[in-house]
């Protein structure tokens, strides 16, 4: 049997120890078309291409870090652009722009902790490019100094974070740009103006407790002949719009979802604000809710409805005005349980709580014995509505305007409940 010496068995033992002490080595990986080659040579002022004319890929991992003037991501029609960013401390720090899909198709993935930082962000820049971004994990972060501008598709996901200096969906003519805000942690946090909906059709889908909050002009369907959908739905799904009035159909077409608990909180709103648009809000589902902390317009110039349905609530600490332009074109509908909250003591009547109101008065409630809208004025109180001014909780100084459930009126008009009718 072999023996070893002691300086055989100090040289094992040290070369043990120096394995374990020394630091996973950092990983910067590329391949096909990456130009200039060798990212972990690139400074603040290179132009990185990833996918110039051809296929190219770029790795950054454990907790390696990549510096970069602009990057572009599928540069030229054809081309293929594929970048990840992953693991703690990985990052790509740009000084200028990052575009995923200049003209070819590019993506970019950030995650398990990875970050990317950089001026404006384009997903998709011009006619028949493809983008996709997704930020998934947390600690993943991607951070636009100025505007992400989303032609394509950009997904947050899994705790992980994006920050930008205004957003829009729909940049790119022709394509719909796409937004997703899903799980509790995911956010995309806005320090000016986000447009949905600008100069092309856009969506953005607020679930499962992702959160957004913009601090600017807040615009869904800005464009005329455009759209732009916005749903917020789930348990502590959010979306603060701050500053400046939230704006449902500017001068498109604009749909403001709110289901299953998910809320809005915005600064005012007009639903349908110049000749041409249309604007519609739906808050449906108990817990799902829209507070304003000013005043709400349905039907500016254009045609607004606002649907409060399944015990869905909407309080407004101003002034509501509905159908400015007396185009009897502009409702709040409500059914099913729905809640309208108004600042105020209108709780008398019915006469006191649309003295609340200006325009029109147009509140309407479903009737089912004609199986469609009529004018809340011809129904009779504690059958077809119950009024209530509130002293105590969030909503104090409020006045509750409800339509109640199918069930629970059937119970006042068997008499199961004795209430004050109001005139």
């Amino acid at each position: 049997m072999k023996r070893f010496g002691r300086i055989e068995i100090i040289t094992a033992v040290m070369a043990i120890v120096t394995s374990l002490a020394s630091p996973v080595p950092a990983a910067i990986s590329w391949s096909g078309d990456v130009i200039p080659s060798d990212p972990s040579t690139w400074n603040s002022s290179t132009e990185g291409y990833i996918g110039h004319t051809g296929h190219g890929t770029m790795g950054i991992t454990d907790g390696s870090a990549v510096s970069s003037g602009y990057g572009f991501i599928g540069v030229w029609s054809g081309s293929t652009g594929e970048v990840t960013v992953d693991g703690k401390d990985s990052m790509w720090t740009n000084s200028g722009n990052i575009i995923v899909g200049y003209k070819g198709s590019g993506t970019l993935s950030i995650t398990n902790g990875g970050k990317v930082s950089n001026s404006t962000g384009y997903i998709g820049q011009y006619a028949n490019s493809t983008g996709a971004v997704a930020v998934n994990g947390t600690g993943s972060k991607w951070t636009n100094s100025q505007q992400i501008k989303v032609g394509c598709s950009l997904s947050i996901t899994g705790g992980g974070e994006v920050v930008s200096n205004g957003g829009i969906v729909g940049s790119l003519s022709g394509v719909t740009g796409e937004v997703t805000v899903d799980g509790d942690g995911s956010t995309w946090t806005n320090s000016d103006d986000l447009f949905v909906g600008y100069f092309a059709n856009g969506t953005m889908n607020i679930i499962n407790g992702g959160k957004v909050s913009s601090q600017g002009e807040n615009t869904i369907g800005w464009a005329s002949d455009l759209t732009g959908v916005v749903t917020v739905s789930g348990v502590g799904s959010t979306w603060t719009a701050n500053n400046y009035r939230l704006r449902v159909g500017s001068l498109g077409e604009g749909t403001l979802n709110i289901t299953n608990g998910g809320e809005v909180r915005c600064d005012g709103s007009s639903i349908g604000r110049f000749a041409g648009s249309a604007g519609e809000v739906t808050v449906d589902g108990y817990g799902s809710k829209l507070t304003s902390d000013y005043g709400i317009y349905i039907g500016y110039e254009g045609n607004g409805t606002l649907n409060i349905t399944d015990g869905g609530l909407v309080s407004v600490a101003g002034t509501v005005t509905i159908d400015v332009n007396g185009g009897d074109d502009s409702f709040i509908n409500m059914d099913t349980g729905g809640k309208l909250a108004l600042l105020g003591d209108g709780g008398d009547s019915l006469v006191a709580f649309l003295g609340l109101i200006d325009g029109t008065d147009a509140i309407r409630y479903w009737n089912s014995s004609i199986a469609g809208w009529a004018d809340i004025t011809g129904a009779t109180y504690g059958i077809d509505y119950t009024l209530e001014y509130l002293t105590e909780g969030d909503l104090a100084g409020y006045t509750m305007l409800t339509v109640p459930e199918p069930a629970t009126m059937l119970l006042f008009g068997l008499g199961g409940l004795l209430l004050r009718k109001r005139k």
